[in-house]
């Protein structure tokens, strides 16, 4: 303020000198009142830069103590696994990484300025660019990261979270699969036992578990639909798993081509890994089954739409059972695919397999001489099911039903939780 005092005072004695005082007054006033402008403005901006820092540093200082949180997915396959998680995520103001291996992967089209995606390509470039991931946490449903033959574990990555991607336990899980993992996200309590027996049989460090939801079957209910079926007929909706746990791999199409022979419509949908993994066998019994006219398939991601006109479910080990029985109240047939035809398996070094026990809470478990009679069990299980009980077994089993990604978000966003 000094400056422009001194400044003032010269300048009204240079403009007094060769002005007459009327006009050299005026523009003395005009000329003061410009500087005075000028400082306000001057302190106006430097208070609001003072400001910005302050939030700058202050946002910054916030980020420095909020956990570094990176999430991977193998692609749009897991969507519905990873969607209300990156919702929550950003309704909650976190800033996270997401890294996808699936250039379709719908989350990578996300603008926020609260998720960073990155597309890590596919093969050797790949592993390069996932082994070279940070943060705090590693947050991802696919399994076996870190065992031998699979992704290794990034070593910048201090605690590594799996969370499951539908209702089953590790028993269909490839050997090893969380062996390397420092938490799980369970969908309920019912799959600790498993796991707590795997650490204690390989002398592996104990995991810390935490009950938590599923997010995958939360994103079905969203989309469930009415059922609108108006054919006569009943609809069986038969759901198959890949590989060697499927029912395609271990029963053939025998079982379908009779049931076909009755009068009810079949839907026939393939897991979506066998579509990218076997193609020649779909292709194969696709060729079967296309002379039948009361046969069709289902190869869409969502399967709300089949499910919603099924009056019964056919399946395997698939997940599908119970996406179904809890989300439709509807009842379910379980084909079983006995251990010798699951090698490599987690389910080897299990004593009991309680999802296997829960699929006889939601209709029956038919071995290979029983399934001779499956047209007696479909009429049984149509007069003997109890949506009451199927109810109260959904929320027995699932944590958080219809409201896990909240759960989880707020699991993940404060340190304390992993101290």
């Amino acid at each position: 303020m000094l400056v422009f005092t001194l400044l003032l005072f010269l300048l009204s004695g240079v403009l007094y000198a060769y002005l007459d005082p009327g006009t050299g007054t005026a523009l003395i006033n005009i000329v003061i009142s410009g500087f005075v402008a000028i400082g306000y403005g001057m302190k106006e901006l430097i208070i609001r830069l003072i400001r910005k820092n302050k939030k700058e540093l202050k946002e910054k200082k916030k980020r420095k103590n909020q956990i570094s949180i990176s999430i991977f997915s193998e692609g749009k396959q897991y969507w519905n696994s990873y969607r209300a998680i990156i919702d929550e995520l950003i309704k909650s103001k976190i800033v996270f990484y997401y890294y996808s291996i699936d250039i379709e992967d719908p989350a990578l089209l996300i603008e926020n300025e609260f998720i960073n995606s990155k597309f890590l390509r596919y093969g050797i470039s790949s592993r390069a660019k996932f082994m070279a991931i940070k943060g705090d946490i590693l947050l991802t449903t696919t399994p076996n990261i870190g065992a031998e033959g699979y992704l290794p574990r990034p070593k910048n990555i201090k605690r590594m979270i799996h969370f499951f991607h539908s209702v089953s336990d590790i028993s269909i899980y490839k050997k090893h699969s969380l062996d390397f993992y420092d938490e799980v996200y369970m969908a309920g309590d019912f799959q600790k036992k498993a796991i707590r027996e795997i650490e204690e049989k390989r002398g592996i460090k104990t995991k810390k578990l935490t009950p938590l939801g599923l997010p995958y079957l939360d994103e079905l209910l969203k989309g469930k639909v009415s059922s609108r079926n108006e054919n006569p007929n009943k609809t069986i909706l038969i759901g198959s798993s890949w590989g060697k746990k499927g029912l395609l791999n271990y029963y053939g199409t025998g079982f379908i081509k009779k049931l076909a022979k009755g009068d009810v419509n079949i839907i026939f949908r393939p897991h979506p890994q066998s579509l990218k993994s076997e193609k020649s066998l779909i292709e194969k019994y696709k060729r079967e089954l296309k002379n039948i006219p009361n046969i069709c398939w289902d190869e869409a991601i969502d399967p709300n739409p089949s499910m919603s006109i099924a009056d019964l479910l056919i399946s395997d080990t698939s997940s599908l059972r119970y996406d179904y029985a809890f989300i439709y109240c509807k009842p379910v047939i379980t084909l079983k695919i006995p251990l010798s035809a699951m090698p490599g398996y987690e389910r080897d070094d299990i004593s009991s397999i309680l999802i296997d026990e829960a699929g006889r809470e939601i209709g029956y478990v038919l071995n290979s001489e029983e399934l001779i009679d499956i047209e007696k069990y479909i009429l049984k299980i149509n007069n003997e099911f109890d949506v009451v009980r199927m109810k109260n077994l959904r929320d027995s089993i699932v944590s958080n039903y219809g409201c896990s990604a909240a759960a989880i978000v707020q699991q993940l966003k404060f340190k304390e939780n992993y101290e």
